[in-house]
């Protein structure tokens, strides 16, 4: 047996010496391709090739690059690389310097390329294997916005120096002044907050579904009056049958004492799903599609409440109690679609604008109510009218607009470690067609129908239903992780 295993080891030795590369066997002899024996083997197309003297060969021009491999050069980066060997990973620090087999650029301490999908890494946005992409993102972001204000006529007045019971709280009087009312209310910064989650639905991070919910904190604007702080207190009104600017009075030296309640609220609310799909990317800039669904909430309501005693004439020691509200509500509900572009030039940051449209119904919805309660020597009589609310625009309708609702968007992105991300940016938020509570208050009314009379002649006030355009705009800033 000793000898059988000495012959193996001898063939094992002479097979390695045959095979270290640069180094040439000295028992191989070299081949004579134009021996008879070799030609016969020869391909047949060779053997139909004329033989050409060294002399008569032209130099080989190299192939042209195929239209394919024309346009991966335009489109990739100088970067990419097919071929793992020739792109280690952990050489990088930045999207255009090597990268590893897949085109994306990672961290130094990223281990193994697209192996070790424990470690941190930062995705340039490029590609990564189904393995390491994290399946689902969520966002969290603080809104610092303003809103379109409501313009409402002049709701509360006063008087000062010298002034006279019948002049007294008139809107254009030299003594009088605005209280509340006669300009944009809900007009100031308020915060809310954006809240998003999603999750790539193929393997290749390619399609996913995302759904985001907008809120902006309640706004609302108070006025409170009574005779302790006012010497006079008056609403005013534009009595339609003289075409004059009057006043009822709430408060007037030694005519009549009371207070008055002004309260106006606004809310603001959206929601939507989308599907995004990435649609092209051409180097350091990247398109996603979307679309899905949109809807979107607004209620406004400003609400009166005031009580007067009288001190003097026919309503002495008469108390009257006055309640009057206008409420409008809008709802959007429709399609979307909607354009994503992000421009990152290095792992670190990034740039992104977001255009999003969507169409559908608006359905608004606007109330009127009124109540006038008299009581006087032990009884009480409950009339359905106020002043600015009578019974010609007490009501409630519903309209139904097509209406578009837009958003824009601009932030910057800074992109840490372990798939977190810092946003700071810019939206504009623009809803075509909406009702607010201030502008459908009709300033003019016809004095002869206040409680407890009846109308008669015009008859005002009316329902005012203009639909106007909304928006709300602010700074943005978040976070969002991705796992």
């Amino acid at each position: 047996m000793r000898p059988f295993f000495v012959l193996a080891a001898i063939a094992i030795l002479v097979g390695l010496v045959r095979e270290v590369p640069g180094q040439s066997n000295p028992r191989r002899k070299p081949v004579d391709h134009t021996s008879p024996a070799v030609a016969r083997y020869r391909p047949v197309h060779e053997k139909l090739q004329p033989e050409l003297s060294p002399s008569d060969a032209a130099p080989r021009k190299p192939n042209r690059p195929t239209a394919t491999a024309r346009l991966r050069e335009a489109v990739l980066p100088a970067s990419f690389s097919s071929n793992p060997a020739s792109a280690p990973c952990g050489q990088c620090s930045h999207c255009d310097q090597t990268s590893n087999s897949l085109g994306c650029c990672e961290t130094p301490d990223c281990g193994e390329c697209n192996n070790d999908c424990s470690a941190c890494s930062v995705d340039c946005g490029s590609c990564e294997s189904a393995a390491c992409t994290p399946s689902f993102w969520g966002r969290a972001e603080y809104l610092a916005w303003w809103t379109k204000g409501v313009d409402t006529p002049p709701l509360a007045t006063s008087a000062a120096g010298a002034f006279n019971q019948e002049t007294a709280g008139v809107v254009g009087q030299p003594n009088t002044s605005i209280l509340f009312g006669d300009e944009p209310l809900h007009a100031d910064a308020r915060s809310g907050g954006r809240f998003t989650l999603g999750m790539w639905i193929d393997d290749w991070s390619q399609c996913g579904i995302e759904g985001t919910y907008l809120m902006l904190g309640d706004d609302e604007e108070r006025f409170s009056g009574s005779n302790p702080n006012f010497v006079v207190l008056a609403r005013p009104f534009l009595d339609v049958q003289t075409g004059a600017q009057d006043a009822q009075l709430i408060v007037f030296p030694g005519f009549v004492s009371g207070n008055l309640d002004i309260h106006s609220e606004s809310k603001f609310q959206a929601y939507e799903v989308n599907l995004r799909r990435k649609r092209y990317r051409i180097g350091t800039c990247a398109v996603e599609g979307l679309v899905g669904y949109r809807g979107a909430t607004l209620d406004d309501s400003i609400r009166f409440s005031s009580s007067t005693l009288g001190l003097s004439g026919p309503l002495l020691n008469a108390s009257i109690a006055l309640n009057e509200a206008f409420v409008t509500e809008n709802q959007f509900h429709g399609g979307q679609l909607g354009l994503r572009w992000v421009n990152q030039r290095c792992c670190d940051w990034s740039a992104e604008f977001l255009a999003k449209v969507g169409l559908g119904n608006t359905q608004s919805h606007v109330t009127v109510t009124g109540t006038t309660t008299a009581s006087l020597a032990g009884q009480s009589q409950t009339t359905q009218a106020g002043l600015l609310a009578q019974g010609t625009n007490i009501r409630s309708l519903e309209q139904n607009e097509f209406s578009t609702l837009s958003e824009f968007g601009v932030s910057i992105r800074r992109h840490f470690p372990c798939d977190l991300t810092m946003n700071l940016g810019y939206s504009f938020l623009h809803w075509s067609d909406v009702l607010r509570a201030g502008e459908t208050i009709d300033p003019g009314v016809n004095p002869s129908q206040i409680p407890p009379n009846t109308l008669t002649g015009t008859a005002r006030p009316e329902l005012q239903l203009d639909s106007q355009a909304f928006w709300a705009q602010g700074l943005t800033v978040g976070l969002e992780y991705l796992f």
